[in-house]
C-alpha cells in the first residue's frame, strides 16, 4: 500500500502543476490483489499483492511496507500558469518512477517494498485488518465543491467522510508569480507523530508548510474500547492518562513545614511537591523582628541560627524552580493586621463606648499595604520572581471575630457587648446599614445594638452579617496583600485559607451546621478559592441539619469525615467552576481531637485522590507541627504520585456539578482528559465490590446500584486507599445510579 501511497502523491503533484497532462490512474483487481498503474503515454505497470511470510500469530496484518522518497515538485511556468507536458515513465527492471517536465524538473521515485502479510492464526480463519486510508487525486475541476482550481487529494478510511487537502494554488497571471504547492502525502507509522495515529499508523497530507492534515487507518475489529481495554489494559489507550499523555500537566503541592522524609531542604528532582516559605511581618512578639531588617536579635525566630531577613528568604527562595516559588504568609496573635491601626477606631456615640476597633480597616489596609510592598519588592530586588501566595489569615469580621455578647466569662462578654455597641452607634454605620439592607432587604435602624448583639447562632440575621462581612474582610485582605504583591509580580497567583465562592443551590454546612453560604456570594482573596477539606464535625454531628438529614445528625464515622471533606471542595467548584481550586488538606493523622475522625484511616488517602481527580490547579499541605512521624509526608507523596500517574495531563474537564449525596453508600469523584473519563470511586464499605455486567461495571450497596457503562478498572497503586480507578472513553455515557 505505501508504494501506491508514494505513486498517488506524485500523481497529485504532477496533475496540479503540470496541467494535468501527467495524470495517471490506479485500478486494483478485488480477485488477485494486482494494481496497475496506467499513464496517458501507454506507459503502465502491475504491482502484485505480496507473498506470505512466516506465520504470524492471531491474525495480525504483517507490517507495512516503508513509503518511497517523495519527488520535488514541479514549478510553475511563467505568466502564473501551471506547467505543462510532464511525463512519467516506469523502469520495471529497476523499479523505479520517473516524472521529467517540458521546465527540465525531474524527479525519480524507488518503489517502496510490498508489506507482508501473515499467514492466519491456528485456529479460526484470519481476523479483519484495519482499514487503510486511500489516497485518490482530485483534478483542477474538484469533487464536491472541493478543490476546485487547485486540485489536490482526498484521503478516505473505508466508507467513512473523506477528507480533502488541496494544492496551493498557482501564482497570479501576468508574471512569474509564486509556483503553487501541491499536497504531499507522508506515511505515519503506528508510533504515531505529534500524537496522531498512536498504535494505529495512517497518512499525513501537507501543503508546503501549512497545518498537516493525519487520517488515521481504521482500527482491526477487536470489539469496543471497554471490551478491549477489559480484556488487555496494556495498551496506549488502555492505560491511565497520566502515564501516556501527550502533554503532562501536573498536580503540585506546597506543604506549610518542610517535607520531613526529604534528606535535605530541597525536593528531589521531579518532584510535585514543594516546600513553602512562611512568612509574617513580625516573627515573634519583639516589633523589631521584621522581615525587612537583619533579625541577628536572639529574641527573633530563625531557621537553625540562620536569621530571617530577606536576604536569607530570597536564597531560600532562589533554591526552589522557577513556578514554584511560594510565600505561606501567616498569622499569630503578635503580627499587626489591619483592624488594629488607631485611625480606624470607632468614634464614640450616645452610650459613650471608648474608641476600639471594628468593622472599619481602610487605614489599616494601606498601611499594611505599604509593608508588604516593601517585603515584596526587596525579594525583587534580590531576584525573585515569585509564583504563589499562600495566605493563612483567618481573623474576619464575622461573629467569629467580633463575638456574639454571649461569652461564659462575664469579663469576655461585656468587651464584646461595648464593641458591637461601638460599631452600632458610629456614624459610617450609616452607609453599611444601607448596603445591608440592598442586599438582603433587612429592615435594620440606629441605633441597632439590640438587633446584632446578641445574634444567636444559626440564625437568619446572623447568617445575613457573616455573608456580608466575609465579602468585606476578603476586599481589606486584597488590598493590604494581593494588590501590593501584583504590583511587583502581575503573574503572581494568590489565595487566603476558607475563602470561595458559594451558591444556594449547592450550599453546605459548617462544622457546627450552620448554613453559611444560604446568603450572599461568597469571596476570594487574590486568584484561587481556597477550601479547608478537613472533614471536621464539630456540631453536625449533634444537631439535625435538614439540607443533609431531616430526621438525624450526620454522625461522625470516617467515611462521613471523608464524605464532608469531598463537600467542603465541591460547594466552592461548583459555585464557580470557572475559578481555579487551590484547596487545603491537612496531613494524614491529623484528627483535631477526633473531630476529623477520617484521619489515621485509609479515607485521608481516598479524600486526596478525590481531590486530585477533581482538577484543583494546586494542593496546600499543612503538615502542622515540625515535629511528626516521617510517614506523614511520605504517604501525601505517595498519594500526590498516584495521582499524577493517573491525570496528570493538560486539558482537564472536572465533571462534578453535584455535591456528593450526603446519604449515598458511595463517593465518585473524576474528570475527563486526554480523550478518556476517569473516576474515583470509594464504596463506603469495604466489602462492596465492582462486577462486569455487559459493558458496565456496577456496584450495589445499601439498595442502589451504581453503573459506569463502558468502563473498564485500572489497577491503584498498592495500598494506597481502598477505592478503585475506573476509566471510559470520552463519548461513554456517565456514571448513574438506578
Amino acid at each position: 500500500m505505501r508504494e501506491l501511497l508514494a505513486v498517488l502523491s506524485l500523481l497529485s503533484l504532477m496533475g496540479a502543476q503540470c496541467g494535468g497532462a501527467g495524470n495517471c490512474t490506479v485500478a486494483k483487481d478485488a480477485t488477485t490483489g494486482v494494481a496497475t498503474i496506467t499513464c496517458p503515454d501507454g506507459t503502465s505497470v502491475d504491482v502484485a499483492p505480496g507473498q506470505n511470510g512466516t506465520s504470524g500469530t492471531n491474525g495480525q496484518n504483517g507490517t507495512n511496507g516503508e513509503k518511497g522518497d517523495t519527488g520535488a515538485a514541479g514549478k510553475d511556468g511563467v505568466n502564473g500558469q501551471n506547467g505543462t507536458n510532464c511525463k512519467v515513465t516506469k523502469n520495471l527492471d529497476a523499479g523505479v518512477t520517473t516524472i521529467a517536465c517540458a521546465d527540465g524538473t525531474t524527479a525519480a521515485v524507488e518503489d517502496g517494498v510490498d508489506g507482508q502479510k501473515g499467514d492466519k492464526g491456528d485456529t479460526g480463519s484470519a481476523g479483519a485488518g484495519g482499514q487503510t486510508p486511500t489516497v485518490t487525486s482530485i483534478g483542477p475541476g474538484g469533487e464536491s465543491g472541493n478543490c476546485v482550481g487547485t486540485g489536490g487529494v482526498k484521503v478516505q478510511v473505508g466508507t467513512g467522510t473523506p477528507v480533502y487537502v488541496c494544492n496551493g494554488a498557482a501564482g497570479p497571471g501576468g508574471d512569474a508569480g509564486t509556483p503553487g504547492e501541491s499536497a504531499v502525502v507522508m506515511a505515519v507509522s503506528t508510533a504515531g507523530e505529534s500524537g496522531n495515529c498512536v498504535d494505529v499508523g495512517g497518512v499525513k497530507v501537507q501543503v508546503g508548510s501549512g497545518t498537516p492534515v493525519y487520517v488515521c487507518n481504521g482500527a482491526a475489529d477487536l470489539g469496543p474500547l471497554w471490551q478491549r481495554c477489559a480484556s488487555d489494559g496494556g495498551t496506549r489507550e488502555c492505560a491511565p492518562p497520566g502515564a501516556t499523555c501527550a502533554t503532562p500537566s501536573r498536580l503540585y503541592a506546597y506543604s506549610w513545614f518542610k517535607p520531613n522524609h526529604w534528606p535535605n531542604d530541597l525536593p528531589p528532582n521531579g518532584s510535585t511537591f514543594f516546600g513553602g516559605e512562611e512568612v509574617a511581618l513580625h516573627q515573634s512578639a519583639d516589633p523589631k523582628c521584621d522581615w525587612r531588617q537583619n533579625n541577628s536579635n536572639p529574641s527573633c525566630h530563625i531557621w537553625g541560627g540562620v536569621a530571617k531577613d530577606l536576604d536569607e528568604l530570597a536564597t531560600r527562595l532562589l533554591q526552589r524552580p522557577a513556578g514554584h516559588r511560594a510565600l505561606i504568609w501567616r498569622s499569630w496573635a503578635n503580627e499587626t493586621l489591619p483592624h488594629l491601626s488607631p485611625v480606624d477606631q470607632t468614634v464614640p456615640g450616645a452610650s459613650r463606648e471608648p474608641a476600639q476597633w471594628g468593622i472599619w480597616w481602610d487605614a489599616g489596609a494601606n498601611e499594611y499595604a505599604t509593608t508588604s510592598y516593601a517585603l515584596f519588592n526587596g525579594l525583587k530586588q534580590r531576584g525573585v520572581t515569585l509564583d504563589w501566595l499562600f495566605i493563612d489569615i483567618e481573623f474576619g469580621l464575622g461573629n467569629w471575630g467580633l463575638g456574639t455578647c454571649d461569652a461564659a466569662d462575664p469579663a469576655v462578654r461585656d468587651v464584646e457587648r461595648s464593641r458591637w455597641r461601638a460599631i452600632a452607634e458610629d456614624p459610617r454605620m450609616a452607609s453599611v446599614l444601607d448596603e445591608w439592607g440592598k442586599r438582603f432587604g433587612a429592615d435594620l435602624t440606629v441605633p441597632l445594638a439590640h438587633q446584632l448583639c446578641p445574634m444567636a447562632y444559626g440564625t437568619e440575621r446572623y447568617l445575613q452579617w457573616n455573608a456580608f462581612m466575609y465579602e468585606r474582610t476578603a476586599g481589606y485582605y486584597t488590598r493590604a496583600l494581593v494588590e501590593p504583591a501584583k504590583q511587583v509580580f502581575p503573574h503572581l497567583k494568590a489565595s487566603n485559607y476558607d475563602y470561595g465562592y458559594a451558591s444556594p443551590r449547592h450550599q453546605t454546612v459548617d462544622l457546627n451546621g450552620h448554613a453559611t453560604m444560604r446568603y450572599g456570594t461568597g469571596a476570594i482573596v487574590g486568584s484561587h478559592q481556597s477550601p479547608p477539606c478537613y472533614g471536621i464535625l464539630g456540631q453536625v454531628s449533634t444537631i439535625v441539619v435538614p439540607t443533609i438529614s431531616a430526621t438525624q445528625p450526620y454522625a461522625r464515622t470516617p467515611f462521613n469525615s471523608f464524605r464532608f471533606a469531598i463537600n467542603e471542595y465541591r460547594a466552592r467548584a461548583v459555585a464557580r467552576p470557572d475559578v481555579p481550586m487551590a484547596p487545603w488538606i491537612a496531613q494524614p493523622d491529623y484528627t483535631e481531637g477526633g473531630l476529623a475522625a477520617l484521619g489515621g484511616t485509609s479515607l485521608w488517602s481516598e479524600l486526596l485522590l478525590h481531590l486530585g481527580a477533581s482538577g484543583p490547579e494546586a494542593l496546600i499541605y499543612w503538615n502542622n507541627s515540625p515535629i511528626r512521624p516521617t510517614s506523614n509526608d511520605a504517604t501525601f507523596e505517595q498519594a500526590l504520585d498516584e495521582v499524577n500517574r493517573v491525570t496528570g495531563c493538560g486539558g482537564k474537564q472536572p465533571q462534578q456539578t453535584e455535591l456528593a449525596d450526603w446519604t449515598a453508600p458511595w463517593v465518585v469523584s473524576g474528570m475527563k482528559v486526554e480523550g478518556r473519563a476517569v473516576w474515583r470511586f470509594t464504596p463506603e464499605s469495604a466489602t462492596t465490590t465492582l462486577v462486569r455486567v455487559g459493558d458496565a461495571l456496577e456496584a450495589t450497596s445499601g439498595g442502589k446500584t451504581l453503573v459506569f457503562p463502558e468502563a473498564w478498572e485500572v489497577p491503584s497503586t498498592a495500598g494506597l486507599g481502598r477505592g478503585r480507578w475506573i476509566l471510559q472513553g470520552a463519548s461513554a455515557p456517565a456514571p448513574f445510579v438506578r
